[in-house]
């Protein structure tokens, strides 16, 4: 416990001080101040000097991904931590998101976390309050990158052996933000707009773009340089394009010729591939489509080409049609066979049904004049005679089809 000092003593009581005394004095003052304890009716702490310092406020956070112009930003969502200190006790801390993320959050003690996760760039207001009352705030940004550099380069298509081509490249990122973009080309450095290399065979052209945080993509383009190659003659078909017929290929060649050439046939309908191969027997299915083929024919190093087929017509596709239709039952001829009667013809039975049929009445084995109807009356002329009727059958897309009856004979 500590030792009171003692009394300080009056004038009246003691007379007057002597030096020794005086010391006593200065020491029971000194022990008075230094222990705190009441003076002349008041608190100690009424003597020591009020807090007016506020509290300092530091943020933790990882090292940026971004440098230079860029430092703060990061590839990835990221957290931090707000700490206050103070010379007395902090009471209070908290902090405020605004920009590309938003919120709040507050903590009665000396430290509180968050994590900032939009893309984009969201300011942090910081604040502290000390048991004082005493406050600092402090800002600090951070900024969120989330998305990869692209890159648009121009297709070169087919490139032919010693032509002059170019190519061109670009690289784009959210803001702007590309730190680098660059290309390499037979493992030289190459810009955007220069010419490539055109000796025959294959060439690589690599791209690479950078951004502000370090996220990279990379295009890697390939190109064959071939020589050039034409048709010299197409490809022929032959055979028959009704269903059930067979189409055949005879090959084409091209120009220059080089051995080994590797010729693949295709047959399409109506534009859709159905096959390959030089044959093609055609269905029912095909009836009223268009059919085609072509011939592609490949040598490494040269240019691929694909040559239409000719058919017999000289064009490059042919309708297929229904089969050729096959008669199943001869026409016949009804009626009494007896001059002055009326007979009748009866169309033959066919494997397709007919538009429609002519009609030729003979009169043993020899056209009858004017006798073209589906029914003939005789007449005494034809007494002993052998009559038939000879029919016509036609339909769309099938060639007349003639057949003649049994010949009856009429009483004389």
């Amino acid at each position: 416990m500590t030792e009171k000092p003692e009394p300080f003593p009056t004038a009246s009581a003691a007379g007057p001080r002597r030096p020794r005394e005086h010391r006593r004095l200065r020491r029971a003052l000194a022990t008075m101040l230094g222990v705190g304890v009441a003076v002349a009716g008041l608190p100690a702490q009424a003597l020591a000097a009020p807090d007016t310092t506020p509290p300092v406020i530091t943020i933790e956070i990882a090292p940026s991904d971004g440098t230079g112009v860029w430092d703060g930003w990061y590839s990835q969502p990221q957290g931090f931590r707000v700490r206050a200190s103070d010379d007395v006790d902090v009471a209070r801390v908290s902090y405020r998101l605004t920009g590309a993320q938003t919120g709040e959050a507050e903590s009665e003690g000396s430290q509180i976390d968050g994590t900032i996760s939009a893309e984009g760039v969201t300011l942090i207001t910081m604040k502290a309050i000390d048991s004082a009352g005493n406050v600092t705030t402090r800002t600090y940004g951070v900024g969120i990158d989330l998305t990869d550099p692209t890159i648009d380069f121009t297709s070169l298509g087919r490139v032919y052996e010693g032509e002059e081509r170019r190519a061109t490249f670009s690289c784009a990122d959210p803001g702007g933000a590309i730190v680098s973009c660059t290309a390499l080309h037979r493992g030289q450095p190459f810009a955007s707009g220069d010419p490539i290399y055109t000796g025959n065979g294959f060439h690589s052209l690599v791209v690479r773009a950078v951004d502000r945080v370090g996220r990279t993509t990379t295009w890697n383009s390939s190109y064959n340089v071939v020589a050039r190659r034409a048709i010299a003659k197409r490809p022929t078909v032959s055979g028959s394009p009704r269903a059930g017929g067979k189409l055949r290929i005879t090959d084409g060649t091209v120009t220059p010729e080089v051995g080994n050439t590797s010729i693949t046939s295709s047959w399409y309908v109506d534009d859709t591939l159905i096959a390959e191969g030089t044959e093609l027997v055609l269905t029912s299915s095909h009836v009223g489509k268009n059919v085609r083929c072509a011939q592609t024919f490949k040598y490494v190093g040269y240019e691929e080409v694909t040559a239409p087929c000719a058919f017999a017509d000289g064009g490059s596709t042919v309708k297929v049609l229904p089969a050729a239709w096959r008669l199943l039952q001869r026409p016949a001829v009804a009626g009494k066979a007896r001059a002055g009667r009326t007979l009748r013809a009866v169309a033959p039975r066919l494997s397709a049904p007919a538009a429609a049929h002519r009609y030729q009445w003979l009169r043993d084995g020899r056209p009858i004049k004017s006798a073209t109807r589906a029914t003939y009356k005789t007449r005494k002329a034809d007494r002993g005679k052998r009559i038939s009727v000879r029919v016509v059958s036609t339909a769309r897309d099938q060639q007349p089809l003639v057949s003649v009856s049994p010949a009856r004979r009429l009483q004389r």
